[in-house]
Parts: C-alpha cells; sequence; structure tokens
C-alpha cells in the first residue's frame, strides 16, 4: 500500500524541492543507501532517482543485497524520524518512510536479530527474540512490498462468514498477526465497506492503521477510533537477560509507560520477560 501512494503527482513534488526539508532530506538519504544511489540533496540526482521506473525498483528490491553497514545507517537515520511530524511538512514523504521501516522491520527479523526495530512510538527496542506463544499461524503469503512471505492476518469475527447485517454491526473487532501483535477496535464497528486487511499493517515494533495518505476518516469513523494494541517482541536494550532484578525491570517499564504516554496513549502493561506492550488510543 505504501508503494501504491507514490502517485506521478507525489513523486512529481518530491523532485521539485529545490532544497529539502531536514526530515524529508533525512528519508531520501536511508532510499539513497538501500538502492545505491548517488546523493539526492542535489536535485538532478534526485530527479534520477524519482523519475520513471522508481516504484517498480521499490516492489522488486532485494533486501538480501543490503550490507549490514548500511541497516546501521539506516537505523540511526530514523531514530529521529516520527511519521505524523514528517506529514505535517511533507505527506508525500510518509509512504517512502513506510517502506524504509518495513525493509528494516525485515532485516531486523530475518538478518541481524542483534539490531532492533521501530515501535509504534517511534522508540527503538532491541532486536525481535522468539515471541511468546500465539494463536497457530496463519497461511503465509507473496507480499511483493517487503520480499518476503508473510504471514496473513487472523480477523476476528471472521467477516467472511457474517451476514450483510452482521457486518453493519460487528463489536470489539480484533485485527491480528500471529507472534507480531494485534490490535481490537472497541464499540461497534460498520465493516461492509471496509477492506480491514488492507487497512491495518503490523510488523514486529510497528503497527499502522490506514497506512495510505489521504484514506483516513475523522475520528470515531471506520477504524480511527479506541482501540487496544498489544505488540510483541518489543525486547529491552540488549536483550531479556540484562534486566534481571526487579529494579532494572520497573525502571524500564516506567520509560515505557512515560513514552507512550508522550505519544498521547494510555499505558496498559509491559513484562520485560515477555516482550509484550499493550497500550490504548483514543484514534490513530
Amino acid at each position: 500500500a505504501c508503494v501504491q501512494a507514490l502517485t506521478p503527482t507525489a513523486l512529481r513534488e518530491l523532485r521539485q524541492f529545490s532544497k529539502l526539508p531536514p526530515s524529508v532530506a533525512t528519508v531520501l538519504e536511508a532510499m539513497c543507501l538501500l538502492l545505491n544511489v548517488a546523493d539526492v540533496h542535489l536535485p538532478a540526482p534526485r530527479r534520477r532517482l524519482l523519475g520513471e521506473g522508481f516504484t517498480e525498483k521499490l516492489l522488486d528490491f532485494d533486501f538480501e543485497a543490503v550490507t549490514a553497514t548500511q541497516y546501521r545507517k539506516m537505523r540511526k537515520l530514523f531514530v529521529s524520524i516520527e511519521d505524523e511530524a514528517l506529514r505535517g511538512v511533507c505527506p508525500v514523504a510518509v509512504p517512502l518512510a513506510m517502506w524504509c521501516r518495513a525493509i528494516m522491520a525485515c532485516l531486523a527479523k530475518t538478518r541481524w536479530p542483534s539490531g532492533g526495530a521501530e515501535t509504534p512510538a517511534s522508540a527503538t527496542f532491541p532486536p525481535p527474540a522468539p515471541a511468546p506463544p500465539s494463536p497457530a499461524p496463519a497461511p503465509a503469503t507473496a507480499d511483493r512490498q517487503f520480499g518476503r512471505p508473510r504471514i496473513e492476518l487472523v480477523i476476528t469475527p471472521d467477516l467472511s462468514l457474517l451476514r450483510e447485517s452482521e457486518l453493519s454491526a460487528v463489536s470489539e473487532l480484533e485485527v491480528c498477526r500471529p507472534g507480531v501483535g494485534s490490535i481490537t477496535f472497541h464499540g461497534v464497528t460498520d465493516c461492509r465497506r471496509l477492506d480491514v486487511e488492507s487497512l491495518v499493517h503490523l510488523d514486529v515494533g510497528e503497527v499502522l492503521v490506514y497506512p495510505v495518505q489521504g484514506l483516513k476518516p475523522p475520528p470515531g469513523q471506520g477504524l480511527n477510533k479506541s482501540s487496544t494494541v498489544c505488540m510483541y517482541q518489543c525486547w529491552p536494550p540488549n536483550g531479556r537477560g540484562n534486566l534481571e532484578d526487579t529494579g532494572s525491570r520497573e525502571r524500564y517499564k516506567g520509560k515505557i509507560r512515560a513514552m507512550t504516554e508522550e505519544k498521547r496513549a494510555r499505558f496498559i502493561d509491559y513484562d520485560c520477560s515477555t516482550g509484550v506492550w499493550k497500550f490504548q488510543v483514543e484514534h490513530f
């Protein structure tokens, strides 16, 4: 979905900047790292990068070709990038940032588990480790955006089995990606015109609802509503074993609480021993 949001108009806007805003420049610098392109701070190289065939390069990207050095530099670049702040400066750059985060999450999980992944609150946790017990894996499908098979989302109740009248009032809709995380949308949701699988993105350390710019409805409508998020594999720095004493665990839990509240979410719980982080949002 993030690649599909890169319309010719959006790419044209990015090419026409005479001087890039700092956050946009950081995102494009990350793209340069992955695609082995010269400095796009300059207009000419940027036009070449964002020209014909750019979206095809993203769709066909081979994440196996990324080096450890590239990955480390990417992580450093994205420490200061928050999608909401980026959206306020240049909305068309948000899908590029989402694509970069998806690649980083994939690399953190499959190649460099000593690295880390971006959390939904833009804080960095260490590497994914074995997830806590979760439902049986759903079937895997090809996902060209991430360059690897992915686990399908599990939606409860199963919307395909509901009648039209039942779809109009689904109570406590839950979307889960086994071993990764889940979102429970509170209250009653009208799912008759919602393609839930395309509107919810769950990956290690990342949760996005309405990931494509311009599709998000006002708060309280659709899936942009009060929800509880549960994320797995959110380990303390350097893994689980370094916070064995109670005091250290409580201090780190306090940091997670403060970070959650800074993002205007309500902290529910965090467990260092399981890597499970739970919080509630009024809307996305």
